[in-house]
């Protein structure tokens, strides 16, 4: 019970910093202006380290828009890959999925559409991009000691006691 608490507290704390690391990530987020484009953008936590980023693209010229959203875990996210890179008249940070793994779910329009392995976070300014990097590399280790919170299972034993305990009759 004690082991239980301790984790529960533990989980608190991480989940209040993820929400500090959040909101200033969210303070840095302005609109982004291209030759083309105007591009807004959000970021929200939707569940337990579950993170959405939403990008509104609206083009300049015609007003059509094109929303994306983005939901993933940031404990997915390769910490060394968390970089800023210049893409024609923008900056944008890049996240990549460790190991390339296609976790990050890409809803266009409302639609899911797919699963991919990396996120293009579009930024003002270098300033803005380096800020936004620090933050992401601060959340990434947040999240994945939520995640290793949530349930941690180290032995078959205790796999099956857990399987045994919240599902049923397990069968080996």
């Amino acid at each position: 019970l004690f082991i239980l608490g301790v984790l529960l507290c533990t989980t608190i704390t991480f989940s209040q910093n993820l929400d500090s690391s959040l909101t200033s990530i969210s303070n840095e987020f302005n609109d982004v202006t291209t030759k083309t484009t105007n591009i807004e953008r959000s970021i929200k936590e939707i569940s337990s380290s579950i993170i959405q980023y939403t990008e509104i693209t609206t083009q300049i010229k015609n007003g059509k828009s094109i929303t994306e959203q983005y939901i993933f875990n940031p404990a997915d996210i390769d910490l060394n890959t968390v970089k800023s890179v210049t893409n024609k008249d923008v900056i944008v940070v890049q996240l990549l999925v460790k190991n390339k793994q296609q976790l990050i779910k890409k809803i266009v329009d409302f639609n899911t559409t797919s699963y991919v392995n990396s996120i293009s976070i579009n930024c003002n300014d270098v300033n803005n991009s380096r800020i936004i990097v620090e933050s992401i590399k601060k959340i990434i280790p947040i999240a994945t000691q939520i995640t290793d919170n949530r349930l941690s299972l180290k032995t078959y034993e205790e796999h099956m006691n857990w399987l045994i305990a919240n599902i049923g009759d397990v069968a080996v």
